[in-house]
């Protein structure tokens, strides 16, 4: 079992704009998840903190990470892992509580993990992904292009 925290956000296309991250990468028996927190998103015209389509200011997933990425072993985003515990917090002044939230999901993971629990791929999953990476794809285009 390794668990790593770095500094980089695991997820969110925005989350340049976020003021708080974290972005963990837990390593048990040939698995490895990204748990990935960001919040407080701030608006540089409002100068306050925008929400996320759910309606809160911080949000936490996870994710097997990326098969082709060896060096930095990042989310695959397209390979989102289900937990138990909140993955949001719907206030804003609440930077501690995210931390605190993100180490309970760390620690769900990482008693799954060493119970056996691989979050396996299913095919229906990976076509699932597949057909939402390919949407994904499509739609990044049409706004760059």
């Amino acid at each position: 079992m390794r668990i790593t925290e770095r500094g980089w956000i695991g997820h969110y296309i925005c989350g340049d704009k976020c003021r708080f991250r974290r972005n963990t990468l837990i390593e048990c028996n040939g698995v490895s998840v990204v748990v990935s927190t960001v919040g407080l998103q701030f608006d540089q015209e409002t100068r306050d903190f925008d929400k996320f389509c759910n309606g809160s200011y911080f949000e936490t997933k996870a994710f097997h990470v990326k098969e082709d990425d060896p060096r930095f072993r990042d989310a695959d985003i397209g390979k989102e892992i289900s937990f138990g515990a909140k993955n949001y917090i719907d206030f804003a002044d609440a930077d501690d509580i995210a931390n605190a939230n993100h180490d309970i999901i760390v620690e769900e993971i990482k008693q799954e993990l060493l119970n056996g629990n691989i979050y396996p791929i299913t095919e229906e999953k990976e076509k699932k992904w597949k057909s939402g990476q390919d949407l994904w794809a499509i739609a990044v285009v049409r706004v760059l292009y």
